[in-house]
């Protein structure tokens, strides 16, 4: 008797029904057998099975079009700050941007019950687009309050504080991609290049067993 065990890597959740049931029937044959022949030797198989997705196809189509969404939101810092209702307009139509493409990539994949490092990428990158919302709205109330013809020139402290904004949220955003593309590489890429390594391994043992045997062509 041969008893196969899958082993399945990176798959976070199964459902079974019957599990109880189906493990007591095996105890009892085993018991059973056991008690007819002690000296039985039963051989055991062990299965490891690495599942990946080619992920080419959601680098470019997901992490490569969040970010272009998201970098567009910094070009808003280039409008003056007393256009706060443009400001915003753009800015939160970038964010329902952002949510729908978020949506459509999750209709074509299929449904999991944990987060993807895309879905966080992606989540993160809408949070970013929020916090820009809300200090262009706090930056049009700083000005509704303060200055009475609501005009912001160069010289104001407004402005300074504006350029600052943009400089930490723009060197924050570098950060993050930094650590994220750190990350990525040493990894999830690395199950990656240890399967590619394995494969090629395997490649090469089997072309030396195909030199070493003698094959007889069979003609029919």
């Amino acid at each position: 008797m041969i008893t196969v065990y899958l082993d399945f890597i990176f798959i976070k959740e199964f459902i079974f029904e019957d599990i109880d049931e189906d493990e007591e029937n095996d105890e009892n044959n085993q018991l059973n057998n056991t008690n007819d022949n002690e000296n039985r030797k039963r051989s055991i198989l062990t299965v490891t099975c690495h599942a990946a997705r080619h992920s080419n196809y959601f680098y470019w189509n997901g992490y490569c079009l969040i970010l272009l969404i998201t970098l567009v939101s910094f070009c808003i810092f280039s409008i003056p700050p007393h256009f706060t209702g443009n400001r915003i307009q753009i800015s939160c139509t970038l964010l329902l941007t952002s949510i729908t493409f978020r949506w459509i990539v999750n209709r074509s994949l299929p449904t999991i019950s944990y987060l993807t490092s895309m879905d966080k990428y992606a989540i993160m990158c809408i949070f970013i687009l929020i916090i820009l919302c809300i200090w262009h709205a706090m930056l049009g109330s700083l000005i509704y309050l303060s200055i009475p013809d609501l005009r912001v020139t160069q010289d104001m402290w407004l402005a300074y504080i504006d350029q600052w904004v943009f400089m930490s949220a723009i060197s924050i955003f570098i950060v993050i991609h930094i650590v994220l593309l750190t990350w990525l590489y040493l990894v999830p890429l690395k199950h990656r290049r240890q399967m590619a390594k394995k494969d090629f391994e395997y490649r090469q043992s089997i072309s030396k067993e195909k030199k070493t045997l003698n094959y007889t062509l069979l003609s029919i």
